[in-house]
């Protein structure tokens, strides 16, 4: 709407206003939350991220309650939504260690085979429906998942696994026998760059292919044995390094 002079202001003073009450709101709500957990922001970084955080809701939600030129009831309840915005921004940068635990643990009983991290140098993994451990690792840059073998003395890839690693098992020499429980098989040995689980990474990895149908590649004794420990409970293996 104009006037004889040009645009009519914006009705409450303008941007400044819409600023000003908005981050009094949030920084009342941010207070109120504070005052309910006083541990939530107990360094000053966090209290500097939780004022930026007000700020930067409060530029962004004024900035839209100015353009929609909306009435106060409405403006009231955007600015309520926006309150929870920063609350929860603040919450989340707050617990940012505690909700990446909780998503790792969901993770892994999602997918047993992520497995999780569960201390400093330790990472979990739960069975599968099997009832066998399931690994995923990355050998160089390429994912491969590995079944757990504590009765394998050695990392025995399948032929399909192998290929995907960039080598060729039709120019391979099968010249080391094992014995599985499907038998005695025939494989030929190969040196992996790197076998990274989760965090841990070791290099120069022996290994081994496997010549005919092996099902899927093993992770045995070679590469376990290389671990500072491993554990077997409640139907939770634990690696540490």
């Amino acid at each position: 709407m104009s006037g004889p002079g040009g645009p009519t202001p914006p009705r409450g003073g303008g941007r400044v206003f819409w600023f000003v009450l908005v981050a009094i709101l949030l920084g009342g709500a941010t207070l109120l939350l504070w005052s309910r957990f006083p541990d939530a922001l107990s360094t000053d970084a966090d209290k500097a991220y939780a004022f930026q955080y007000v700020a930067i809701a409060a530029l962004i939600a004024s900035g839209m309650l100015l353009g929609r030129r909306i009435g106060v009831g409405s403006a009231l309840r955007s600015i309520l939504a926006w309150g929870a915005l920063a609350v929860l921004l603040v919450l989340g940068y707050t617990y940012r260690d505690d909700l990446s635990d909780v998503v790792g643990r969901v993770t892994g009983e999602l997918r047993p085979s992520q497995g999780t991290l569960s201390g400093e140098r330790a990472l979990t993994f739960r069975q599968s429906r099997g009832g066998h451990f399931l690994v995923e690792a990355r050998v160089g840059e390429v994912p491969v998942r590995f079944l757990v073998d504590t009765g394998a003395s050695a990392v025995i890839l399948s032929r399909a696994d192998a290929a995907r690693l960039g080598f060729d098992p039709a120019k391979l020499r099968y010249t080391q026998r094992f014995g599985t429980a499907n038998g005695e098989i025939l494989a030929a040995p190969v040196t992996l760059p790197s076998v990274a689980i989760g965090p841990a990474r070791f290099d120069d990895v022996r290994a081994y292919v496997s010549d005919g149908n092996f099902a899927g590649s093993l992770l045995g004794m070679s590469l376990l044995g290389r671990f500072r420990s491993y554990e077997v409970k409640d139907g939770t293996l634990t690696l540490r390094w």
